[in-house]
């Protein structure tokens, strides 16, 4: 009888073990589950905010061509950035961020947004070619080298159209921080990969205004 008594305990106590458990991974998985749908909302709410203050089809008072505010889908996506870290709604939401302070000319806010989102998402981030628009900041704020390297980074795991502008990217920011010899070098290297594309003679141009010819037989 006692180790009848004894065994139906365990099976009870074990029971009530793996019906706790099983209740709080159900309620992690909807919690998980609501703060999912929270974001897509809160994101969805940026969104919206932010394509209403830059429809292009709503004159201002005097029949101009208004100028949008993106004072206040900016916070908004910022909100959403903070609030939902760690969820794909609130990478998308710095990502945004990231452009309208880059695009409200913020520029020092802008790369360190990015850098955020690169350090802290890096798979997320190499999707959205975040590093090309950490350059794109760095190059328009005049930190051409930084730029120029990024540029070329990038452009080394690139191929086709997207590699040969990356590399005009990268030579155009060298020839601006005045570091010519890796510009020209750069640009002959479109010369020689890309040819007679509209690349390649944009590079060829930029060569001979440079005042270097290349060798035809290339």
């Amino acid at each position: 009888m006692d180790l009848a008594e004894e065994n139906i305990n365990k099976i009870i106590y074990g029971g009530g073990a793996v019906l706790l458990a099983a209740v709080i991974v159900l309620g992690m998985m909807w919690a998980k589950a609501n703060r999912i749908d929270a974001a897509r909302e809160a994101l969805a709410r940026s969104l919206n905010l932010y394509f209403i203050e830059t429809r292009t089809d709503a004159p201002s008072e005097d029949g101009e061509q208004r100028v949008p505010d993106l004072s206040v889908p900016l916070e908004a996506f910022r909100d959403t950035a903070e609030e939902y870290r760690g969820t794909a709604q609130g990478d998308f939401a710095s990502f945004y961020t990231a452009n309208l302070l880059f695009r409200t000319g913020r520029y020092d806010e802008a790369a360190e947004e990015v850098r955020s989102l690169i350090d802290r998402e890096p798979a997320f981030a190499a999707g959205v070619n975040a590093e090309v628009l950490l350059a794109r900041i760095l190059e328009t704020a005049e930190k051409y080298g930084e730029a120029a390297e990024i540029y070329g980074r990038q452009a080394s795991g690139k191929a086709g159209d997207m590699r040969a502008m990356l590399m005009i990217d990268a030579a155009r920011c060298f020839e601006l921080s005045g570091d010519r010899d890796r510009a020209v070098d750069l640009y002959r290297s479109v010369v020689e990969e890309f040819g007679e594309t509209s690349f390649g003679v944009r590079a060829d141009t930029k060569l001979a205004i440079l005042g270097v010819r290349m060798d035809k037989s290339l």
